[in-house]
């Protein structure tokens, strides 16, 4: 039967999160005929051991070339989220993370909302961790779509809980054949007059388990450079000169707009760790706007 919707599901960390997000996503209620698809690389996930466990799943086995390193990770996340595009079957396409604990009825709200003329509908991500360096790492990545919020048109929606009506996705096809990355796809859309829109209906849940400043520093630095340099790449010399110069105020800016709304203001305890997060992104964004390189030479990937 062919697939009304198809979910990707983008393994990030893996093992127990990739095991709780598959569970949330196969005991659905009211799912519509569904194909989830989760993209492995064979070098690094065993993929046989994947299928054992998980047979309803479609692994899709990806090729073996991609750069290793902490500082490619992203590149790696966009490459898995692109194979699992081209292999979706279904009208509606959605994509999720590992990390992510979809609601028991996700899917089916997914077909409901697409009832809608929007082409793209992008959900709320609620925290569902423990622990301040967890609750700033969320807050920085999400807390604009943390509830409460009405539905509306949106400039942003988030790659862990976002869904395309299949011929509205085909239309750029070739801004993620190589790798997804939601800005971009995103944009591209936008400017040819496709709508995104933002719901509080379709809801995950977020957490990330146990976190060291070890592995976020490097990782928000890493991802910082990715954002700015590939906005880089399509700025004129002077902006990016503009915008590289701008670059040491973004913490503070950043903080002040996941701080000053009421619903944030339970998280101020968090502040400090989230200010220490966006000043290792701020570094990565100077690092991408002067270079207009989202990577290092050495871990070039242009996907």
């Amino acid at each position: 039967m062919t697939p009304l919707l198809s979910v990707v599901v983008t393994i990030t960390d893996g093992e127990s999160h990739l095991d709780r997000c598959l569970r949330a996503l196969t005991t659905q209620t009211g799912a519509p005929p569904l194909e989830i698809i989760v993209p492995v690389c064979a070098s690094l996930e065993n993929s046989a051991e994947l299928r054992r466990r998980w047979p309803q799943v479609r692994v899709v086995e990806m090729d073996n070339g991609a750069p290793r390193g902490r500082h490619m990770a992203h590149w790696l996340y966009d490459r898995r989220r692109s194979v699992g595009l081209r292999a979706a079957n279904g009208e509606l396409i959605a994509i999720t993370e590992d990390h992510a604990i979809p609601e028991a009825t996700w899917c089916a709200t997914i077909v409901e909302l697409h009832r809608a003329p929007y082409g793209v509908i992008g959900g709320a991500i609620e925290y569902a961790g423990s622990g301040l360096l967890n609750r700033a790492v969320y807050l920085c990545d999400f807390g604009r779509y943390q509830r409460p919020f009405s539905a509306a048109v949106a400039e942003y929606v988030s790659d862990i809980n976002v869904s395309y009506k299949r011929g509205v996705l085909m239309k750029c096809a070739d801004a993620w054949s190589g790798y997804y990355h939601e800005t971009a796809v995103h944009g591209r859309l936008r400017a040819e007059g496709e709508t995104l829109w933002l719901s509080p209906k379709l809801v995950v849940r977020y957490d990330r388990g146990s976190l060291q400043w070890t592995e976020l520093l490097p990782e928000r630095f890493y991802w910082g450079r990715v954002f700015a340099g590939r906005r880089a790449q399509c700025m004129p010399r002077l902006r990016r000169a503009l915008y590289a110069a701008l670059s040491p105020a973004l913490p503070l800016l950043l903080l002040s707009r996941r701080i000053r709304s009421r619903k944030h203001l339970f998280s101020l305890a968090a502040a400090p760790f989230m200010l220490i997060l966006m000043c290792a992104w701020a570094c990565g964004e100077f690092t991408g706007y002067a270079t207009a390189q989202p990577f290092p030479a050495k871990g070039d990937a242009s996907g």
